[in-house]
């Protein structure tokens, strides 16, 4: 998990989830490949959620605006090839007063996407989406990483049972400088 800090070091826009990891399960030891990149659209940032994985692929659900209303993109990372593949976007229930819509569709040239972030923290530590950057996809449009600007990031490890319980690593400071990574500190 990975998000953004303001000036005094504290978490304010929550960037997502990946799956980028190596694991020793016989030793309980995880390694985080984090190499300071985050997805992106058309070089505009985006939250994403690691949806399902499997040796081959991992699948990311990415909360966008497409002309105004808030859909779920499905966005596939295939491991063998190293590229991401946009699928298709579905209505967000928000949208639908909680009904789950079965259409789905793909972006298309023209259309107005607006990214979504979850903003953290605050006195009363509440969560809120808010509207960040809004373009208009073009027809070589693409999802790709894109190297972090220049700041403070707060990573951790979450981890998911078989009954779905989730638990939360320590955090790590980290600061990104001129497109490379530094750790400020780390609490394990």
């Amino acid at each position: 998990m990975l998000a953004m800090c303001d000036d005094d070091g504290v978490p304010a826009v929550f960037l997502g989830e990946d799956a980028d990891t190596t694991e020793d399960w016989e030793n309980g030891v995880f390694w985080d490949n984090f190499r300071g990149i985050w997805g992106s659209i058309d070089g505009h940032l985006v939250m994403m959620y690691v949806e399902s994985m499997t040796e081959d692929y991992i699948l990311y659900e990415v909360p966008l605006k497409i002309n105004g209303r808030l859909h779920n993109l499905s966005v596939a990372y295939d491991i063998e090839d190293a590229e991401y593949r946009m699928l298709t976007a579905r209505l967000d229930e928000s949208e639908t007063g909680g009904i789950p819509r079965r259409d789905e569709r793909t972006l298309a040239p023209g259309d107005e996407i607006t990214t979504v972030f979850l903003a953290v923290g605050g006195e009363d530590e509440d969560t809120a989406n808010f509207d960040h950057e809004t373009f208009i996809i073009r027809g070589n449009s693409a999802f790709d990483e894109l190297t972090l600007p220049d700041g403070n990031y707060v990573f951790m490890y979450l981890m998911t049972d078989s009954r779905g319980e989730f638990y939360y690593s320590d955090s790590t400071l980290i600061e990104m400088s001129g497109g490379e990574v530094g750790f400020i500190n780390h609490s394990y």
